[in-house]
């Protein structure tokens, strides 16, 4: 469940990243969807993104469809709806980009910190095993030469 929360966000930052790139060289909307689409590295936004595109195509706005897929949050579609009120919709994506990248971050950070002690444990039970291992046969060799 985490690794799952953690691999959509960073789809979602690359969707996000991508599609303001392309957008800011000119690129036309369903273009710059399609082009962003492969970008993600995830099957599910990758096929959202397809939708989004064919929700486009039909008229709707771009916030819009990218609620109505359902697989992007709610706060991607509130900031995408706000750049195209304000017409600075790549300025939008950036921000949303950097938003995830400062999540992904936090969230590996704290994924480390929580691993770095039950590393150290798994590895000093290792240790422990191999010295026990070694250590054993020595001890009953004792054992077997006092009687």
């Amino acid at each position: 469940p985490l690794f799952g929360k953690l691999n959509r966000k960073i789809a979602i930052a690359r969707f996000t990243r991508t599609l303001s790139a392309v957008m800011k060289a000119g690129v036309p909307i369903l273009q710059a969807l399609t082009i962003s689409a492969s970008t993600s590295g995830n099957q599910v936004i990758m096929l959202a993104v397809e939708r989004v595109a064919q929700f486009v195509k039909e008229g709707a706005s771009l916030a819009v469809s990218l609620a109505q897929t359902g697989e992007f949050p709610p706060m991607v579609s509130r900031m995408v709806a706000a750049g195209e009120q304000s017409g600075n919709l790549d300025e939008m994506l950036e921000q949303v980009t950097r938003f995830y990248d400062r999540d992904i971050e936090y969230t590996v950070s704290r994924l480390t910190r929580l691993l770095e002690p039950l590393m150290t444990v798994i590895v000093g039970g290792i240790v422990l095993f191999v010295l026990l291992a070694l250590y054993m046969p020595i001890f009953n060799l004792s054992r077997v030469l006092r009687k």
